[in-house]
């Protein structure tokens, strides 16, 4: 299947990186580095570019984010300067950034690029963006707030002017140093354009070395929306803390499950499910599929995507939703598992009454 992924792959790639990008210093190190990340898309059913990265520690490392809702990461295959393709697994995920590692099985001719330290509020860093004629240009932009005990920040672009970025898009200090990677925009209709979210890569070393502070795992959600009034609080989780107890807690709810139940009534690919009025839920895409099972152990199914929905109408029992594609049904099992504490961390979190 792999084999016939890259052949398809080679067929249907019209065009890649130019071999030649122009800019002005230090576009040496970050041309050098970029690479074109490909993946089948789950909305058109054909390879295309899905984000954007750079080599990284050695000739078989890569580092990259992950638009998990719109692509297959089964999928991936990286594509350099030169046009040549690489076939890769997956050596890391991040699930908190998305930031995603790669590893290639023979060497690429790519120069690692070097990383540098995360920046702090106000200071001014280079973000770099292919023109429409394949240019790599910067654009010299301050950092805002830094989210997630500043392992994710954002940059203070206009909010009409732009500029619009990439996901993978690089984010550098002005020497050259790779600070973060923007991030997927969300799914969504916005009346202006929004401040991209950049993962800070100052600890992915780190992850391959063993010396990560927190582990750097497939299990935690990597996008989490709540609806009630129409918001992703992905990005308002308060710290680190938050959204390991909220990782834990999902573990549970999904090892817990009862029988199956109705799967009707909600539609995730459209906005109604955001202001639900007779129920509250929380829906969370995970960069794997991850395992559901019951009180005994017993693997039910397998899900890239889970929705606890509680607070039902008419008595009806708490249920979980689940999919291997976003947002597509497959089925619904009851929630056997209490769910104080799941409601107390989203109220502490959220400032909501349930």
């Amino acid at each position: 299947m792999k084999r016939f992924m890259m052949m398809l792959i080679a067929g249907m790639i019209a065009a890649s990186l130019p071999m030649t990008l122009s800019c002005n210093d230090p576009a040496d190190s970050v041309s050098d580095s970029l690479i074109q990340v490909k993946m089948l898309s789950y909305e058109t059913g054909k390879i295309e570019t899905a984000s954007y990265g750079v080599a990284f520690k050695d000739e078989y490392h890569a580092l990259t984010v992950i638009d998990y809702e719109r692509y297959n990461p089964e999928s991936i295959v990286i594509v350099t300067g030169d046009n040549s393709m690489y076939e890769v697994s997956l050596e890391a995920v991040d699930s908190l950034s998305g930031l995603a590692v790669l590893k290639t099985q023979i060497p690429m001719n790519v120069p690692a690029i070097t990383i540098g330290s995360l920046p702090e509020e106000g200071d001014t860093v280079l973000a770099w963006e292919p023109d429409k004629e394949d240019r790599l240009v910067s654009y010299s932009l301050n950092v805002t707030s830094p989210f997630y005990d500043s392992l994710v920040f954002q940059l203070d672009t206009h909010p009409l002017r732009g500029p619009v970025f990439s996901t993978g898009s690089m984010i550098t200090g002005k020497n050259g140093k790779l600070i973060g990677l923007v991030m997927p925009l969300e799914k969504g209709i916005y009346t202006a354009i929004p401040r991209p979210f950049v993962a800070g890569v100052a600890e992915i070393p780190k992850v391959l070395s063993g010396e990560y502070e927190r582990e750097a795992r497939i299990d935690g959600p990597v996008r989490v929306d709540f609806g009630s009034r129409g918001r992703d609080f992905s990005r308002f989780l308060r710290s680190l803390v938050d959204y390991a107890k909220l990782s834990e807690i999902l573990s549970e709810l999904t090892a817990k499950l009862g029988e199956p139940v109705a799967a009707t009534g909600i539609d995730f690919n459209g906005w109604n499910w955001y202001y639900p009025r007779d129920s509250a839920v929380l829906l969370s895409l995970y960069p794997d599929l991850i395992e559901l099972k019951d009180t005994d152990g017993r693997m039910l199914a397998q899900a890239r995507w889970i929705a606890i929905e509680w607070n039902r109408d008419d008595d009806q029992p708490d249920r979980l939703l689940y999919g291997p594609i976003p947002y597509m049904i497959q089925g619904a099992f009851e929630l056997s598992a209490n769910l104080t504490g799941f409601k107390e961390l989203l109220s502490g979190i959220l400032e909501c009454i349930f």
